[in-house]
């Protein structure tokens, strides 16, 4: 690489039929307070005017990338990653909108703390809510184990972090893949984040956040498991294991609606028992309930049943759910 030419910042823009708001994220990027930026956007087969619209630029800091067929999301990011020359990557979708300042206010933020490998920031959905992250690098930590506190267009990465670690979104968690990738990246460098609004996050009838299907869920799920693995391996604080077990028992049992079994366990040590929490995750769901049926409560299977919402997710057939709380009742 021909570091003399190489820009501050790479942003990487994923692009599948997006010409409703394609224009106004491309153009949220190229006026950009920070200049020192290259704009790789990566058509993925779009059948639409994406393409159009993205030839009408003439900007020279645009990278245009053609995939000959649709690869799906995963693909197209890791290909914007491996063709990145900047210090560092921003992400960024093709129908968000960064303000102004966001990326020169995230390079100096990351210029300053060199043991950050990954920032995020707040931002305001389009119903004109606004979204607070954390921005404690120790809190960010263990919040991540109840879920992706990051959205993907806010987040800029270390690209000697991802390059040095060889890190990569993963296909099989497609639709999830940014929130594993943020864990990958905690396992060797801090998280951070600016507290400040630095970008509109839209969500329509088209976009991935609405869309969030039942395997897509589950591909969620397995991640966290993933990340409970690797921060019960090592020493836990006092102030984790709270958090960790208050997330369990509270996050995911009661929000969820899944109180099939106790969802923590303390050990002598007073650790929350993995392997038991492990067997509760939504992949491991339906096996859990048909091999303990008779340990889950009665009111759980007949809400499973018939609550709709609860029902939705559940990758439990109807017919298997009949023939368990016939046993239920005939035990």
């Amino acid at each position: 690489m021909d570091t003399t030419i190489r820009p501050k910042v790479s942003v990487v823009m994923p692009v599948y039929n997006a010409e409703e708001y394609l224009r106004e994220a491309i153009d949220s990027i190229l006026s950009q307070t920070l200049t020192d930026l290259e704009l790789l956007i990566v058509d993925d087969g779009s059948t639409d005017r994406s393409e159009v619209i993205i030839l009408s630029y003439r900007d020279p800091r645009i990278r245009y990338l053609k995939n000959e067929k649709n690869q799906g999301v995963v693909y197209s990011r890791n290909r914007g990653l491996d063709l990145a020359r900047g210090e560092y990557i921003a992400s960024m979708d093709a129908d968000d909108i960064s303000l102004p300042e966001r990326l020169e206010k995230q390079v100096s933020f990351m210029d300053i703390n060199n043991h950050i490998g990954a920032c995020g920031s707040s931002f305001e959905l389009s119903s004109g809510r606004i979204r607070r992250v954390l921005t404690d690098s120790k809190t960010l930590l263990t919040s991540l184990a109840a879920g992706n506190c990051f959205a993907a267009s806010t987040v800029m990465m270390r690209w000697q972090v991802l390059v040095e670690k060889r890190l990569r979104y993963q296909q099989e968690y497609m639709y999830s893949e940014d929130y594993d990738l943020w864990l990958q990246i905690a396992k060797h460098a801090d998280l951070g984040a600016i507290s400040e609004v630095l970008l509109y996050y839209r969500v329509h009838n088209v976009s991935i956040t609405h869309a969030f299907n039942t395997k897509q869920r589950i591909a969620a799920y397995n991640i966290r498991s993933n990340w409970y693995e690797w921060i019960l391996n090592r020493p836990l604080t006092d102030e984790e294991r709270l958090f960790l077990q208050d997330d369990l028992s509270n996050v995911h049992v009661v929000k969820s609606g899944w109180q099939l079994v106790e969802a923590v366990k303390s050990t002598e040590n007073s650790r929350i028992d993995f392997n038991y929490y492990l067997s509760t995750t939504a992949s491991r769901y339906e096996h859990l309930l048909i091999t303990q049926y008779k340990k889950v409560p009665l009111l759980v299977l007949l809400n499973l049943l018939f609550f709709s919402p609860l029902r939705k997710y559940s990758p439990i057939s109807t017919i298997t759910l009949i023939k368990m709380l016939i046993k239920r009742v005939m035990a």
